[in-house]
């Protein structure tokens, strides 16, 4: 049986059809790879955001706790004081007189450093927490707009799929039309090249790697009786200018 001849033309016009294909089927998977790590970003983002949150929550209990034991010292020394005023008037000598009043006024010195201490702490919790408020107002809103955003890309991602899906479609049916041997080199350099494996001849040079192409090889390409590759980066190439 003889073989019937390939026409190369034809499997040339195909290709050409092929590729736009492929080419737009490689910018959508291009476009899905980097969804993935704009959600990471986002979510990076508020989990940064999360932190400075919780670290001033921290913040403001640990004013908290150093004030509330402030307050337990000064109420401790408080009650030393009341309870040495009660024994005061019970002292026999005047030397227990004045030592035990010393050691009254000394309480009653460290309880206004004491009190000092406490209205500072007091001030500090104050601004720390119109801080805290401001930043949960901040976190809040951040989330909702994170959320938004990732909602959005989570639907372009579906957007993408489904337009692959129709592509993938119609490039199965264009492959299909495809001598095997030429499709199997095609897909082969597809591969290898990023998706890029049909070019055409620009200003006498490869329209991919854009080696210069001799005259003869030119003439070649023109003629379409063959299927020519580019020496340097092996795609497949094609001149519009002869089909003007």
């Amino acid at each position: 049986m003889t073989q019937q001849k390939i026409d190369i033309a034809q499997q040339i016009d195909k290709l050409i059809n092929l590729q736009a294909v492929d080419s737009v089927i490689y910018k959508l998977r291009a476009e899905k790879n980097q969804k993935p790590r704009q959600i990471q970003e986002f979510k990076n983002q508020i989990e940064q955001e999360q932190k400075v949150f919780e670290e001033t929550k921290s913040s403001v209990k640990a004013l908290q706790l150093k004030r509330k034991e402030k307050e337990i010292e000064l109420e401790t020394k408080e009650t030393n004081i009341k309870k040495l005023n009660t024994q005061l008037y019970q002292l026999k000598t005047n030397k227990e007189y004045n030592a035990m009043q010393l050691e009254i006024a000394a309480l009653k010195a460290d309880c206004s450093v004491l009190e000092e201490d406490i209205l500072k702490f007091m001030d500090e919790i104050e601004k720390t927490e119109s801080s805290f408020k401001d930043k949960q107002k901040q976190l809040d809103s951040g989330k909702q707009e994170i959320d938004s955003q990732i909602n959005k890309i989570e639907n372009e991602i579906k957007s993408i799929e489904s337009e692959l899906s129709a592509q993938e479609e119609k490039r199965s049916y264009l492959a299909g039309d495809i001598d095997s041997n030429i499709l199997s080199n095609y897909n082969r350099i597809l591969k290898g090249q990023d998706g890029l494996a049909v070019v055409s001849v620009v200003d006498h040079a490869c329209g991919g790697c854009f080696m210069h192409l001799p005259p003869q090889v030119i003439n070649e390409i023109r003629l379409k009786n063959d299927i020519i590759y580019c020496q340097m980066c092996s795609r497949i190439l094609y001149d519009k200018r002869a089909d003007q």
